[in-house]
């Protein structure tokens, strides 16, 4: 592993100090060992829906975090904006909306605190959007 790390690196490979040089297959053909894999971004859309109420904000809880109520479609004069963000693969478009959660699985957080929970930065963009908005 070490010399993986150390010697045979894929930017610059350093052959000449590598104890393995003679039977290296790399040495003779370096695009065999080293090729950079080409990531490919797969598009989504995201929707979240944000209700507020006596300063508190309707979340759910995920893998244990919080996050913001998902939507199954937009709705109607109550977009609060848009953004992107990348998560490994994927590359998100998320529209934020205003709407009234009638969801039981709902914890009211207190907008204040929001920041001490246990929050992803997918969602953290969507508070700090609709934090804006409001302003």
């Amino acid at each position: 592993m070490d010399l993986g790390a150390i010697v045979c690196t894929p930017k610059n490979p350093s052959c000449e100090l590598c104890p393995l040089t003679q039977s290296c297959i790399g040495k003779e053909n370096p695009s065999l060992y080293h090729q950079k894999k080409s990531l490919v971004y797969e598009d989504k859309k995201l929707i979240f829906g944000v209700d507020v109420k006596d300063r508190c904000i309707a979340m759910v809880e995920s893998k244990n975090m919080l996050e913001l109520p998902s939507l199954e479609s937009p709705l109607q004069d109550t977009h609060i904006g848009r953004y992107k963000h990348s998560v490994t693969r994927f590359r998100l478009q998320v529209d934020v909306y205003l709407c009234a959660s009638d969801d039981e699985n709902v914890k009211w957080i207190a907008l204040d605190t929001i920041e001490k929970n246990a929050l992803s930065s997918l969602t953290l963009k969507a508070i700090n959007l609709y934090k804006k908005s409001v302003a």
